[in-house]
């Protein structure tokens, strides 16, 4: 070979030795994820051990286990212990049960969510599910989620009732549908919806207010029967109303509510009458803007005095404000009294008295609905809908639900809030 080529030969060999790439060990388990570099570093028997509670170690079988442990590693490492945000839990958060990673692994983490498992996940199995957080009433409840998205912009709440008032599918529906009250108010709404007598001093004249708005056949017989069953038989059935959550029921307010919660929430009829309540507000509000419904009780004499469903330190909350009531009675109420009142609207110059106001009767069936904040400043207070129970008649009884929509999203911290 000649010497020129050898040289050629040689610088190339050398080349490639030099440039040939390093293949680096590959780690004993591969992520499909990216936890923290470092978990990868660390045998499974110590991860076991590493975010369990003390005496304590995870079992691990198979590969799923393996990547969850890496997992919990990196949420644990990279955000428990780094974000300010879990200060007050970062302590107390560990894997409390042997099989957490497993559980958490063997279904994808759908244990950490299902109905049944949530709650003993979320206790005993918090970093598996990656809520530790969820172990703070601080701050599930009272957390202010600066991310959290409003329903409603300005001007939002408008175009909602004016979609609501003149949709000839809602009136097919639900209808006869009335507007008792309406921004700008209006003469004689015959064939759209107007004034009832008993809201506008017998004329069909529609009074300038905030949106009220009735559906007279919301509700079907059925519908109505087993909200009355949910509320005599959920938990100790029909409880005295509080005034406020964690107040005793006073001399303004003797009702007796229950809330449909639990398996009732998967009944098909409950369902059907929460896709109601959404196709009556135009979809605006998701279902979990929506509280539970609270089914009421009224006996002889019960009532409740004027207040307003807007509580300011709902302001401070992840959900919000109240910005809309639902109300649906259950059953006529025969002995009469029960009408739900408005002191304020209806012409009346902020009188409580009975005799003046806008009052509408309970009607088995019937949906009546109302803002509690104001059209262009949708987290402010409409002072205007001040509102209560009268008292119902002699050896009469009074059945209705509550349905109050928040601004935002209420369902999701509240049941984070109730571990």
């Amino acid at each position: 070979m000649r010497p020129a080529m050898s040289a050629i030969i040689l610088v190339a060999v050398i080349f490639l030795l030099v440039m040939k790439p390093k293949v680096a060990a590959a780690p004993a388990v591969v992520a499909s994820s990216s936890p923290a570099k470092e978990s990868w570093g660390q045998t499974p028997a110590v991860l076991a051990q590493k975010w369990s509670a003390p005496g304590q170690t995870q079992a691990y079988t198979d590969i799923r286990t393996v990547l969850k442990l890496h997992d919990i590693d990196d949420y644990m490492s990279t955000i428990v212990h780094n974000d300010t945000y879990y200060r007050s839990v970062r302590d107390a958060c560990f894997l409390r049960f042997p099989h957490c990673a497993e559980m958490a692994a063997a279904d994808g983490g759908r244990s950490c969510f299902d109905a049944k498992t949530e709650v003993f996940m979320s206790k005993q199995c918090a970093p598996a599910c990656r809520v530790c957080d969820w172990s703070s009433r601080e701050l599930m409840c009272n957390h202010h989620d600066n991310e959290a998205l409003d329903a409603l912009r300005p001007g939002d709440l408008h175009r909602m009732f004016e979609a609501m008032s003149s949709d000839p599918a809602l009136e097919e529906l639900y209808g006869p549908r009335v507007i008792h009250s309406r921004p700008g108010g209006g003469g004689d709404g015959e064939g759209s919806g107007s004034a009832s007598a008993s809201a506008s001093a017998g004329t069909t004249h529609i009074p300038d207010g905030p949106w009220v708005i009735t559906f007279d056949n919301f509700l079907s017989k059925e519908e109505r029967d087993v909200l009355i069953h949910y509320g005599h038989t959920i938990g100790k059935g029909f409880q005295q109303s509080k005034v406020r959550v964690g107040t005793a029921g006073s001399a303004n307010r003797t009702s007796s509510t229950n809330w449909i919660n639990h398996e009732a929430l998967m009944d098909p009829i409950i369902i059907e009458i929460q896709r109601k309540l959404e196709k009556v507000t135009g979809y605006v509000f998701p279902e979990n803007n929506f509280e539970p419904l609270q089914v009421l009780r009224y006996g002889e004499g019960g009532k409740y005095d004027h207040h307003h469903d807007y509580f300011p330190p709902h302001g401070d909350r992840s959900h919000g404000h109240r910005v809309l009531t639902i109300f649906l009675y259950l059953n006529d109420v025969e002995s009469g009294g029960g009408e739900t009142h408005f002191r304020d609207l209806g012409g009346a110059a902020a009188a409580a008295a009975a005799t003046e106001g806008m009052a509408i009767t309970p009607r088995a069936g019937r949906m009546l609905i109302w803002p509690s904040v104001l059209n262009e400043r949708p987290n402010e207070r409409d002072d205007r809908t001040f509102h209560g129970s009268l008292p119902v008649g002699e050896g009469g009884i009074k059945y209705g639900a509550n349905a109050w929509i928040h601004i935002r999203d209420y369902r999701t911290p509240k049941r984070k809030c109730k571990f």
